[in-house]
């Protein structure tokens, strides 16, 4: 047995978005599978689905579908299909039948030829409202002397002559639905350009047509320079529409293995990619050659979601035991939105160079920061925060803003909270209360971490979410590891409470346990904050890729009126995530929700059970279309924030 410590350890790096390497499950196999082991598959997942998926009940209730009815169907499907590419898909459709972030099915080639393939257009980019802007071009598109029409900047409207929305609806979410449509947009949009036999349905044409908003150079420049212009004023200015054209563009198909190599080789031989720096961090990184929950490898294969190197000896996936700390760090979103970049640095050996950008240096680059502010972290700080002095009618007020990208940084945990605190300290200690918190595109992370940074944002006592388990025997036995092995009397007690609670409700034939305070599983250890004195004034910015424990995050401090919430409403994927390895022959891993949380809303000093995250999200107090401020580094969104934060405390002080 590995020791508890050891288990914790490789959670930690199992639960990040950014090291879930390839070897976590065999590649696919280069065979074809019987219609039998199609079969094996198929009972192998539904075995998971039976014993683990909590929500299946309130999927069943409120998608009005009957669950054996839908398994007897997608079984015969599966048995008919004549590819394995096919069957793939078949697998695919089925999980996303119950419309959940938190459980999907991936699959990847190994690295290895005649594994999958690939139908590409040749470039990248990010979703803007109901369009998509080109961000990158493929350096073998973009060699000297080609005349490819399509460029950075240009901003496509539809496709084939259909809406993206329409085609992203019709195509992609039947093969992989997040449960939340504006989120379903935003993930698949760059997916609509770039598809791997793997993961998406391929197009059935040889060809695309584009509509498209021409920019070009000069557009570019323009726009550049109404960036620079924009944030010297502080405000937002029109931008040229464009020429509107239609363009036609062959569909590309090679094996994903030949795609890699020839992309290295262009890399190498020097060509340059993005013209544009505001990179949309839920659309950047490193194209994933498979399914995109799969580890994000760049297009040459080395490198993970963050530009780190893979370490596939870092753990061994089938010994994996989960651990009540590893389901601590499993409240993340594990399918964030990926793309691919040919824009990596490389050595003298045409190697990947590992990625050192700091939170900092991507704060300055994904947001539009005013032109004078003073910033109170260091240049290494985990959430880096700055002053600034804002208008609120005939007064200049200081208001502190911070990057909050992730509940799961890299770091000691201890160290990180640590310097959260005193990152609020230094805000109280120069006066600054009014604190804008940016949480867009989180996806997730740390239960704990974000329970006691909750926490940590009052000296008062903050009531935590509600937790409902499925009542397995894997939790019974978790429990049971932490009643016998808990550091003192009391917390041994409370787990062996929880055992007794489960081991009943499981006999009763109950799936679900009864709603729990989620503070059981981090017993004492959310205390009020008493190096603060004064309340904070918190607004905090999501969108719909506010996912996990960012939903979870967002909840607490708007059931607790601690703060005000600024955007569109967060994904709802409402429970911690647990990956299981793997279908005997296609080697699928299925990562399934757990459990399910449930919001404690504080009414006039009194504590109520409220919703359920999961497929609810968090609805905010202003509502902001985010999605359409990404061109402009989310500057509107920002002050839709700031306006709020004054709103708030002029209407306190009416009261």
């Amino acid at each position: 047995m590995c020791s508890l410590k050891r288990w914790k350890q490789y959670l930690s790096i199992f639960c990040s978005l950014s090291v879930l390497s390839l070897s976590a499950c065999d590649p696919v196999p280069s065979k074809a599978l019987t219609a039998s082991q199609k079969e094996t598959d198929m009972r192998w997942m539904y075995a998971i689905f039976d014993e683990n998926y909590a929500p299946l009940e309130y999927k069943i209730s409120r998608y009005g579908f009957n669950y054996e009815e839908l398994k007897t169907k997608y079984l015969a499907l599966a048995t008919a299909t004549t590819t394995n590419e096919e069957f793939y898909l078949v697998m695919k459709r089925f999980i996303a039948e119950f419309k959940d972030a938190h459980t999907s099915g991936s699959l990847n080639d190994g690295g290895y030829p005649n594994r999958s393939k690939i139908a590409y257009l040749g470039f990248s980019g990010k979703r803007k409202g109901d369009s998509f802007i080109v961000t990158e071009v493929l350096p073998t598109l973009k060699k000297s002397g080609s005349h490819f029409p399509i460029q950075e900047g240009d901003e496509i409207t539809a496709l084939d002559g259909k809406p993206l929305s329409e085609w992203i609806l019709k195509h992609a979410v039947g093969i992989e639905n997040l449960g939340h449509e504006d989120a379903n947009l935003t993930y698949h949009m760059n997916r609509l350009f770039t598809r791997v036999s793997l993961s998406q349905e391929f197009p059935s044409s040889t060809s695309a047509v584009l509509t498209i908003q021409k920019t070009g150079l000069m557009g570019l420049l323009k726009k550049r320079l109404r960036d620079e212009l924009e944030d010297q004023l502080g405000i937002e200015l029109p931008g040229d529409a464009g020429e509107v054209s239609q363009v036609t563009v062959p569909w590309i198909i090679k094996d994903v293995y030949d795609f890699k190599k020839e992309q290295k080789e262009a890399s190498k031989s020097g060509s340059k990619s993005s013209s544009l720096e505001d990179e949309e961090e839920a659309t950047s990184g490193y194209f994933a050659l498979k399914d995109p929950g799969d580890g994000a490898l760049s297009f040459v294969g080395f490198t993970n979601f963050d530009g780190t190197f893979q370490s596939p000896s870092w753990f061994s996936p089938q010994s994996i035991h989960r651990g009540l700390h590893g389901f601590l760090d499993s409240f993340y979103l594990p399918n964030q939105v990926e793309s691919w970049t040919s824009n990596i640095a490389l050595d003298g050996d045409g190697r990947p160079m590992a990625a050192v950008e700091t939170p900092l240096s991507k704060f300055k680059k994904l947001r539009a920061i005013p032109q004078e502010v003073r910033w109170i972290t260091s240049d290494d700080a985990t959430f880096p925060t700055y002053v600034s002095q804002e208008q609120d009618g005939r007064y200049l007020k200081l208001v502190a803003t911070m990057y909050l990208p992730s509940f799961s940084p890299k770091g000691n945990q201890k160290e990180i909270l640590e310097e959260f605190k005193d990152t609020l300290k230094h805000l109280e200690f120069f006066g600054v209360s009014d604190v804008v918190i940016d949480l867009v595109n989180n996806g997730g992370g740390s239960l704990e971490l974000g329970m006691k940074m909750a926490q940590a944002l009052s000296n008062e006592k903050v009531e935590m979410p509600a937790i409902q388990f499925r009542t397995s025997q894997s939790w019974i036995d978790q429990f049971e590891t932490e009643s016998l092995g808990a550091p003192s009397d009391a917390e041994r007690e409370l787990a062996r409470r929880m055992v007794a609670q489960l081991t009943d409700e499981a006999k009763q034939g109950k799936r679900l346990s009864s709603p729990v305070n989620a503070d059981v599983l981090v017993p004492f250890e959310l205390q009020p904050n008493e190096e603060l004195h004064e309340k904070m004034n918190i607004v905090l910015m999501v969108n719909e890729m506010c996912a996990s424990m960012c939903d979870l995050f967002a909840a607490i401090l708007q059931d607790n009126q601690m703060a005000k919430v600024v955007g569109a409403r967060t994904m709802g994927a409402g429970g911690n995530v647990v990956t299981h390895h793997q279908a005997p022959n296609s080697h699928l891993a299925l990562r399934q929700t757990e459990s399910l949380m449930v919001r404690r809303v504080v009414k006039k000093g009194k504590v109520e059970l409220g919703a359920l995250i999961e497929n609810n999200g968090v609805e905010p107090d202003v509502q902001v279309k985010v999605s359409e401020t990404v061109e402009g580094k989310y500057r509107r969104l920002r002050e839709k924030a700031v306006e709020a934060l004054f709103s708030k405390k002029k209407a306190k002080s009416k009261k």
